[in-house]
């Protein structure tokens, strides 16, 4: 099976999509995730997930499906466990919208010991103060 075609053909679901309302964004989410969870395991061991799982993350984030962007940040991180400052600023972000504080904090903190204040920049600014004044969160 060719899971680079089976892959893109995922993404070409979400055509248009910037232009779909919250509804309809939700519906293609839900095709794509089922769609992906009904193909082989080896789709894991494919290296273009990882344009697929970028979309999938920031789109379940921006719609509040926080479930889904749990699974899919963890597909996205598969292949860079070994860079702490992605996995500390998808961690972080996650535990963020989740309330979670302490857990975003100690990501956080990951991502900013190993790159420096340089890897907030462009993320939400409530990121870099839950880091600098974790007291205000706590």
């Amino acid at each position: 099976m060719d899971f680079t075609a089976e892959l893109f053909n995922l993404l070409d679901k979400a055509n248009g999509y910037t232009e779909m309302n919250e509804i309809q964004k939700k519906e293609v989410l839900l095709k794509i995730d089922q769609q992906w969870d009904d193909l082989p395991e080896a789709k894991l061991e494919c290296n273009e997930k990882s344009k697929l799982a970028l979309f999938m993350t920031n789109s379940a984030l921006g719609l509040s499906m926080l479930d889904m962007a749990d699974k899919w940040t963890d597909i996205l991180l598969m292949d860079r466990l070994d860079n702490p400052i992605e996995v500390g600023m998808y961690k972080g972000e996650m535990a963020f919208t989740r309330k979670n504080y302490v857990e975003a904090f100690i990501h956080f903190k990951m991502a900013y010991d190993a790159g420096g204040q340089h890897v907030f920049k462009g993320s939400d600014p409530a990121y870099f103060d839950l880091y600098k004044n974790p007291e205000k969160y706590m």
